[in-house]
């Protein structure tokens, strides 16, 4: 991977974390949260698989802690940005669903891009995150 490749991964990491910041921003004086967490997730799982080359995902999160839950599997609203490369397919999956105690996230919406080449994934990713922090905010003013 080229310096220009990993300058320009690292400014779509930092364009993602600004604007899942502004949302967390926005929605932490909300009433019905109690608490909001943006989260930066690298895994590296012990060996390659189908699901990620090399093992390496990177996922982005915004996790909004309700302040009074509406069941132990409800807990939490929250999005994710995880960005995986699979067979030498660039993969970006976009969540928005709960979380509680026997889950993870459980998605209720969610988008998939698939794109053969750096610089596709580079210009789909930023558009992702809008869409992401733009449907948390829809679905925690309906709370």
């Amino acid at each position: 991977m080229s310096d220009e490749c990993v300058l320009e991964f690292i400014g779509i990491l930092a364009a993602v974390n600004r604007c899942f910041t502004q949302t967390a921003a926005s929605i932490r004086g909300m009433s019905v949260i109690s608490s909001v967490s943006v989260l930066v997730i690298p895994v590296g799982m012990q060996s390659a698989s189908e699901y990620a080359d090399l093992g390496m995902v990177i996922s982005l999160a915004v996790n909004a802690e309700l302040r009074a839950p509406v069941d132990d599997n409800r807990k939490a609203i929250g999005v994710s940005l995880l960005l995986r490369r699979s067979s030498g397919v660039w993969i970006v999956e976009a969540e928005l669903g709960w979380s509680g105690v026997a889950i993870g996230l459980d998605a209720f919406d969610s988008r998939e891009e698939r794109m053969g080449d750096w610089s596709e994934l580079a210009s789909k990713v930023p558009d992702l995150a809008e869409w992401l922090s733009a449907r948390l905010e829809s679905e925690v003013k309906r709370l």
